[in-house]
């Protein structure tokens, strides 16, 4: 009875921690300013715009720093050099500065890397709102 109270308390502290890890990106929106989003994608369905955009209006910021807590990290490898290119992502909170690439990976799909830290997560949410600000609508 002892061994299996004690197996039962390990298997509950392993799944809690499982669960912390696996948590999105806490991130809170109101004290951001400014967004920047650089395009280095070099391969698109799409003509994408080639410039850095300022997101400052406070609705699209909140909608973006939202939209990182839907995030899911990744456990294990992610072959990142492989690639088509990334946005860079980069804002500050008043307390941290904060740098992001969401890549468009050959093998793994599109994968967002916290550059701060180096831990990478899986967010089609966060990509299907930033690719649409640097599709150029223009036909050549």
């Amino acid at each position: 009875m002892k061994n299996l109270i004690t197996i039962i308390s390990i298997l509950l502290i392993i799944s809690c921690n499982e669960n912390k890890s696996n948590q999105g990106i806490k991130i809170t929106p109101s004290s951001i300013k400014k967004i920047s989003i650089t395009n280095k994608v070099n391969c698109s369905l799409h003509n994408l715009k080639p410039i850095t955009l300022e997101i400052i209006d406070k609705s699209e910021i909140s909608k973006i720093i939202d939209t990182f807590s839907l995030s899911k990290k990744i456990q294990g490898s992610v072959n990142n050099r492989a690639n088509n290119g990334s946005f860079e992502i980069s804002f500050n909170d008043g307390k941290t500065d904060y740098y992001f690439s969401l890549t468009y990976t050959i093998y793994d799909g599109v994968i967002l890397r916290n550059n701060n830290n180096g831990e990478r997560f899986k967010n089609d949410k966060l990509e299907g709102l930033i690719y649409p600000l640097f599709v150029d609508d223009k036909i050549e």
